[in-house]
């Protein structure tokens, strides 16, 4: 992807000579590798086969786009390093450049978080910090755990916790109004406690992710957000249509119903770190600016045949669960 910096004066949403003294320090982002062809081009990537690639061009030939970026290698405050090219360009073009790397997320604030900062190379325009954002996580197993510390990590503001056991429904709903998402992590298949919570989610308008492991299989998703994408339940009916052997499946999953979180054997530690690794992936840019992979989707990990697939779940005609959170007017199929 080439950019034509046009006499090197791109258009600016504010006034370049009163908004640069008023940012704070900028960096490059670490992100990015720039390679300076001249003063007036450079070449940015980000991985050798990642889809961000861009060329920078100042046609006006300043000599300035150039030694600009290899000053940001290191935090500046913008007018700091503006005033050592005033001699190329004026005050107002080199104030609206600086609005437009910023805007493209090739400068990033100093103070940035380290997902902001990464998100902005794959096209996320985060909408709030992940400071400002609640989830909440029950089941405090193996993968529990491990999503919490991931969840800490990142940043994420709040993160209230509690056992997947006998959860009262007061308990659950308590939970769910106070956070954002409510991520359900299992170390086992615990189908009457997957739909209990599904259905207590849905009625509340929170999203929810569910995260489990079946035997060698790790399940992450699908992030339901009510009313706008599928839920646990049109997952289950899918699943369980799409199986060879069905009626085992549904002997298996009525014995797994009568089991409790004291049933369910330990997961091993590198499993549970995938799945949650998976989830913490797939929560944050949605809590952020409400895209993941995992809307509508679920990722099945295989570590018998070394498989990961992929699950796009369809809505299906007048679901029990979740037809009530639908528009009143649509299609008369769905």
């Amino acid at each position: 992807m080439t950019e034509t910096l046009d006499g090197g004066v791109p258009a600016a949403s504010t006034s370049p000579a009163q908004g640069a003294p008023q940012l704070g320090r900028l960096v490059r982002n670490p992100y990015l590798t720039m390679v300076q062809c001249t003063d007036d081009e450079v070449l940015l990537r980000h991985g050798a086969r990642s889809r961000y690639s861009r060329v920078l061009r100042d046609d006006g030939r300043h000599r300035v786009l150039g030694p600009l970026l290899q000053r940001f290698a290191v935090p500046q405050r913008p007018e700091e390093v503006l005033d050592t090219f005033t001699d190329r360009a004026d005050q107002d073009e080199l104030g609206a450049l600086i609005d437009q790397l910023k805007d493209d997320g090739v400068l990033v604030p100093e103070d940035s978080s380290t997902f902001a900062v990464y998100r902005s190379i794959i096209g996320g325009r985060p909408v709030r910090p992940l400071a400002e954002t609640s989830v909440a996580v029950m089941g405090l197993g193996t993968i529990g755990t491990q999503l919490t510390s991931q969840l800490t990590e990142l940043g994420i503001g709040e993160i209230p916790a509690l056992p997947a056991g006998d959860v009262d429904d007061e308990r659950l709903a308590d939970l769910l109004d106070g956070s954002d998402l409510l991520v359900l992590a299992l170390d086992g298949f615990r189908p009457s406690l997957l739909h209990r919570v599904n259905r207590a989610a849905v009625a509340e308008g929170r999203p929810w992710l569910p995260v489990y492991a079946d035997g060698s299989e790790l399940i992450i998703g699908p992030l339901v957000v009510p009313g706008e994408s599928p839920c646990y339940n049109e997952h289950e009916i899918q699943h369980e249509s799409s199986r060879a052997l069905r009626s085992e499946y549904q002997l298996y999953s009525e014995e797994l119903a009568k089991h409790t979180a004291d049933d369910i054997p330990p997961l091993l530690a590198p499993y549970a770190a995938l799945g949650a690794s998976w989830a913490a992936i797939g929560i944050t840019p949605f809590l952020v600016d409400g895209a993941s992979f995992l809307v509508g989707r679920a990722i099945r990990v295989d570590f018998e045949r070394l498989e990961i697939t992929q699950e796009h779940v369809l809505r299906l005609p007048r679901c029990p669960v979740c037809t009530e959170q639908r528009p009143s007017f649509r299609h008369p199929f769905l």
